[in-house]
């Protein structure tokens, strides 16, 4: 593994966040707003808010916070993501499809069978959490750091991924199919049961330990002596 690559979970931009965010209590009022006034979600708090099948898409979020929130279900297409913190959050089976994440953060969140594909990361960490069964299929991954995170079961099927840094990340019964995994390191990792095609193209240049490489021998065919 690159030096650079050792370095870039303490070398990504953290997301800036004002001193001064404006708390946001009734979130239909100020969404109806938003699009009434074809504006931005800026230097916002939504913290411990909690919505149902609540339709953001195509909003665009800079410099906010989500602290605490349970949003169920709910519409987040089209959305873009700038600046901004998911700290202790539950965006399980919400859809965040074809979204934009630049300097953003995910800490300790839920994302269980949550819909990220066709989506975009730059600058983006993971710390913490569960994103069981969630989707990442066709979506670019570029400078983002994932740490103590369960992506047990997620499908991340012809993705584009580069300078991502893995650390005891859980990815058992994964999916990568006609994904290069080029450059990861998976030695920290729980790849058991990770998917690739039968030829195992996906894997050429990844590393992996002693143990991995037994494993993905025997699902190549290959026979060790």
């Amino acid at each position: 593994m690159t030096a650079e690559l050792k370095s870039l979970s303490a070398s990504l931009t953290a997301p800036k966040l004002p001193d001064n965010l404006f708390t946001v209590t009734d979130i239909d009022a100020e969404l109806s707003k938003v699009r009434d006034d074809e504006s931005d979600f800026i230097a916002a708090d939504f913290s411990r808010l909690i919505c149902a099948e609540t339709d953001f898409s195509a909003i665009c979020f800079r410099n906010c916070l989500f602290h605490g929130c349970r949003f169920t279900a709910c519409n987040f297409t089209g959305c873009t993501f700038i600046d901004c913190v998911f700290k202790g959050c539950d965006i399980s089976n919400s859809d965040f499809s074809e979204s934009y994440f630049k300097a953003c953060s995910f800490i300790s969140c839920k994302a269980v069978g949550t819909a990220f594909k066709y989506s975009f990361y730059k600058n983006v960490s993971f710390d913490g959490g569960s994103f069981e069964l969630s989707d990442f299929q066709r979506s670019k991954l570029q400078s983002v750091a994932v740490t103590d995170t369960d992506f047990s079961s997620a499908l991340f099927s012809s993705c584009e991924i580069k300078q991502t840094e893995l650390k005891n990340v859980t990815l058992a019964r994964s999916v990568f199919f006609g994904t290069k995994l080029a450059g990861l390191d998976f030695t920290s990792c729980n790849i058991e049961g990770l998917t690739v095609s039968d030829t195992g193209a996906e894997l050429k240049g990844a590393k992996v330990d002693v143990w991995q490489a037994a494993m993905f021998a025997k699902l190549l065919g290959l026979i060790i002596e």
